[in-house]
């Protein structure tokens, strides 16, 4: 009933002072963005396949021995590459993961065949799960060693002065891989497949200077 026909009749209108809950507005959710880690990483492995892989493992005391393991993904089965440091010892290399839950790692359970790039060269390899707790922790100090800087700034280990009881505590959820490398590889699908680049960035970096001089130069007019 209108509030002036209640008025007229004499019923008094009830003011209610309830307060209708708000629509809820949908949130966009924030699309997360990747990790710098990972933006390293690709950034490493592209340096690899423009050439520069050797350079890269000029200093291993200070950068640490870096190789590419080429794995096969267990939900895609398309090849992934991630950049890992390595110590070498005979016909193998040895890897560590930091923990089970490392892509490359999950991915060399269901494929255990694998690709590896060297300085020296890329092979067809296989991996091999370390499980012995006494060679685990010879295996993980190895690799810390040729990891650089690597090891104390990232993983906060030194691994000139930790303890054994120190570093089986700090590594307890550490995978550690011992990839046999099987065949050698040769071909154009390597590590250097992007060298081809080089001539095209040297000249583009040659025109790009030629402008840049020509719009400086003393007396040149900007019409």
């Amino acid at each position: 009933m209108p509030v002036e026909a209640m008025k007229q009749n004499g019923v008094k209108p009830v003011v209610t002072t309830e307060v209708l809950p708000k629509a809820e507005v949908p949130v966009a959710k924030e699309i997360p963005t990747k990790k710098p880690i990972t933006r390293l990483n690709q950034a490493m492995v592209t340096a690899w396949r423009l050439g520069l892989g050797r350079m890269m493992n000029r200093f291993p005391r200070q950068t640490g021995r870096i190789l590419v393991l080429t794995t096969v993904g267990r939900k895609t089965g398309m090849d992934r590459r991630v950049p890992l440091t390595y110590a070498p010892l005979g016909g193998c290399v040895y890897v560590v993961a930091e923990s089970a839950q490392c892509d490359w790692f999950q991915n060399l359970e269901v494929h255990p065949g694998c690709e590896v790039w060297l300085p020296e060269g890329y092979w067809e390899a296989r991996a091999v799960p370390i499980t012995d707790h006494r060679e685990r922790l010879l295996r993980i100090r190895e690799v810390l060693h040729n990891s650089g800087f690597a090891a104390e700034r990232m993983a906060h280990i030194d691994p000139a002065t930790i303890t054994d009881e120190e570093l089986r505590e700090k590594s307890m959820d550490y995978r550690v891989v011992r990839i046999d490398l099987e065949r050698r590889l040769r071909g154009a699908t390597g590590p250097d497949d992007l060298v081809w680049l080089w001539p095209m960035i040297g000249l583009g970096f040659v025109a790009g200077l030629s402008l840049w001089k020509l719009a400086t130069r003393p007396g040149h007019r900007h019409d």
